[in-house]
């Protein structure tokens, strides 16, 4: 196989960079391990900057989020007893949505293909090659079967455990690490949220926030240690924290949690690359280590 730009990993990265480069009359092919199925139910972030929303809309790929996401305005700080609304769009003229990442990742998946692009889905055994050179290629499996990607580029869109990050040469690479002394508490929860904005509260127990991806779908995290176990937070536990430090300025919901887990917190820098050819993109704050229960 033979392409202009070979990306590996099919998530929001991945796939809008196929389609900037659709646009741009580029060629490219994705290459993600997991199913289609997959990767459009996995639930991950939904806040989405303006920015963002303006890209999305303006190359084509914002229809649904226009109709289906949730425009706010601003924020609300919590502490002191009392809720401090920020109002964003008074203040810069622009706000935020929300709008789960498996939805963008939706549209963009049926807009590239759509526009005849290649995404092939469960490949396995992904390897680049020849990275610092003039003919990169990228060799993999798929239904079974060994295939290689020639390409003039590689795209590494597949975060930070991925295969792509580890075959910049380590003498190109510069990274700056910090790891935090707290943790990250999150669940999702089949509940309403207890605002129709984010809550970022302060609380001498720890920080709390209390955001949404939908009117009925909340998703709260509560500040705890590092190492934390999931097994010390049943979920009366939970609840009781997030009412705690929500200080009873919004009356807060119960529901069935869909998902439950502690993510130990750190940031990466911008990686630094000075390979001829080097085509990798730089890693953004990332969270590891995540612990817990997922449905």
């Amino acid at each position: 196989m033979r392409t202009q730009v070979g990306i590996v990993g099919a998530g929001p990265a991945g796939l809008m960079l196929s389609h900037l480069l659709h646009l741009a009359g580029i060629e490219s092919v994705i290459l993600e391990r997991r199913s289609r199925e997959y990767i459009e139910n996995r639930i991950r972030a939904g806040l989405i900057e303006q920015w963002a929303r303006d890209l999305l809309i303006e190359t084509g790929v914002g229809a649904r989020l226009q109709r289906e996401g949730m425009s706010h305005d601003g924020i609300h700080l919590c502490f002191g007893g009392a809720l401090h609304d920020i109002n964003f769009r008074e203040m810069l003229g622009k706000g935020v949505t929300i709008y789960g990442q498996q939805e963008v990742v939706k549209d963009l998946v049926a807009q590239r293909l759509a526009d005849g692009g290649q995404i092939l889905f469960e490949v396995s055994d992904v390897a680049v090659h020849d990275f610092a050179g003039t003919a990169p290629k990228i060799r993999f499996h798929h239904d079974g079967m060994p295939q290689e990607l020639a390409c003039d580029f590689i795209g590494g869109c597949d975060g930070f455990h991925g295969v792509c990050r580890p075959s910049i040469p380590a003498a190109s690479l510069t990274a700056y690490d910090r790891e935090y002394p707290f943790g990250w508490l999150g669940i999702l929860s089949e509940s309403p949220p207890p605002e129709h904005e984010l809550i970022y509260a302060y609380h001498d127990r720890g920080f709390a926030l209390y955001t949404m991806r939908s009117p009925t779908l909340a998703r709260l995290y509560v500040q705890c240690a590092p190492d934390d176990d999931i097994e010390n937070w049943p979920d009366a536990r939970i609840w009781d924290e997030l009412r705690r430090r929500l200080g009873g300025t919004r009356p807060l919901a119960e529901g069935a949690l869909l998902q439950k887990g502690i993510t130990a917190t750190r940031s990466l820098s911008p990686s630094r690359c000075g390979t001829d050819g080097c085509s990798l993109p730089a890693t953004r704050p990332t969270s590891s280590r995540r612990r817990g229960r997922k449905a």
